[in-house]
């Protein structure tokens, strides 16, 4: 059974709520209103070690705030800083509430794509990926999460964006199962639990799983 990390506490999910829309900012500029110090140093502290939040010179920084000088400098051309590998999924549905697969000779996964050095965002990110795996300019996709897949011999940063499943009806390669269907298919370690939280339909969330 896989289990899952969610930040439930007011200060940590104040923190990021104000790096996704600051991108980056001071230590001052993070503390929510009326928080003692030491407190919210403490909680801040702990999400740079979950690794929900990037430490910088000067401040500290959203982990989907990345430039192609973070991965050169950290040698990964796919990798977020600190060099964990990051990932690009996709989650899509048509009017019947039916999910869009890609199969493998492994198994069953939510379509994605890695995100390179070249990339300016994760939507930037997104759109080239789309088109490599789709073959279309994909319209209207979002940022809906990011999370850490976690097993015990790797991590890996996954940024979940969702676009219009219609648009992608035509695409060939591709499965499209209902939400019964899903737990009867071989999918990848994490990506129930990626559907599952998609699902609640949130502004943006975060998320640690381990798998």
């Amino acid at each position: 059974m896989t289990q899952k990390y969610q930040i439930k506490n007011d200060i940590e999910k104040h923190i990021l709520q104000a790096l996704k829309q600051l991108g980056e900012a001071r230590f001052i500029d993070l503390r929510p209103e009326g928080v003692e110090t030491n407190l919210y140093s403490y909680h801040l502290s702990k999400l740079v070690r979950l690794g929900f939040v990037d430490k910088v010179d000067g401040g500290y920084r959203h982990p989907s705030v990345r430039t192609a000088s973070d991965s050169d400098q950290a040698g990964h051309n796919n990798s977020a800083p600190g060099g964990v590998p990051t990932k690009i999924v996709f989650v899509a549905q048509d009017g019947y509430g039916k999910t869009i697969l890609a199969g493998e000779k492994s198994g069953t996964t939510l379509p994605y794509g890695n995100m390179e050095s070249r990339d300016d965002s994760v939507l930037a990110a997104a759109k080239r990926v789309a088109k490599q795996i789709f073959s279309i300019d994909m319209p209207g996709l979002k940022h809906a999460g990011v999370c850490y897949v976690r097993s015990r011999s790797s991590v890996q940063l996954v940024h979940v964006v969702t676009c219009d499943g219609e648009s992608l009806k035509g695409c060939v390669g591709y499965k499209w199962v209902s939400a019964r269907g899903l737990y009867d298919v071989n999918l990848a370690p994490g990506d129930i639990d990626i559907l599952s939280r998609t699902f609640f339909r949130d502004p943006f969330f975060f998320e640690e799983f381990n798998v």
